[in-house]
């Protein structure tokens, strides 16, 4: 991994307290400002809004939506998959 293009991450979030999942992604965009590439797997919003460009929503196996944070959040597939 010292020279790693791109690496996976798994809810590099899941069971951390708070400070440590503020480490975490402060660590997170340390790397990506070096041009270090990430594809993270993700479920609390606010870290994937924080560190993410493009976020890949999937419901049933299929992505349902490509785009910013922002986007995402507006996209009525989107609000009908998880919120409706």
């Amino acid at each position: 991994m010292a020279d790693a293009d791109l690496i996976l991450l798994d809810e590099p979030m899941a069971g951390v307290s708070p400070r440590l999942a503020e480490q975490i992604a402060e660590y997170l965009v340390g790397l990506a400002s070096g041009g270090l590439s990430m594809l993270m797997v993700e479920h609390e919003m606010s870290i994937v809004a924080e560190l993410c460009q493009t976020v890949v929503v999937m419901a049933e196996g299929q992505v349902i939506m490509t785009g910013t944070m922002a986007e995402i959040q507006r996209d009525q597939g989107v609000i009908d998959a998880y919120l409706g």
